[in-house]
């Protein structure tokens, strides 16, 4: 049983369907991951004992004039009830996210990208 609290008319707009694909732990040795717009595209990254960093390559880049802007979410139903991140109990099992303003911890910047054509 959900402890939140329900759902105002004008959040309602703003819920999303997923479906939980499991957790992934990762060292600095860990090969570069390629994320699409259907495998992956929703990821959450968390600091585990040091600083974090994700290096995100967009292709095109984002442009909310033309549709292709950055969203933000939490869930309203827990994916899993495994607090440590470690067990893959709701793999596959469909959640529910709402859409959030931009978290005030998080910090982007942008950069061109001077290298080869991305296909």
């Amino acid at each position: 049983r959900s402890s939140q609290p329900p759902l105002r008319a004008w959040q309602r707009p703003l819920v999303r369907a997923s479906r939980y694909r499991g957790q992934q732990r990762l060292s600095p040795l860990a090969p570069c991951r390629l994320l699409t717009p259907h495998h992956g595209n929703l990821h959450r990254v968390d600091a585990v004992g040091g600083p974090a960093a994700f290096l995100d390559i967009l292709a095109p880049p984002y442009s909310p004039d033309t549709g292709r802007d950055c969203h933000y979410y939490r869930p309203l139903v827990p994916a899993t009830n495994d607090d440590d991140h470690g067990g893959d109990d709701g793999v596959g099992e469909p959640c529910w996210l709402l859409e959030i303003p931009q978290p005030a911890e998080f910090w982007c910047g942008s950069q061109d990208y001077p290298g080869p054509p991305v296909i």
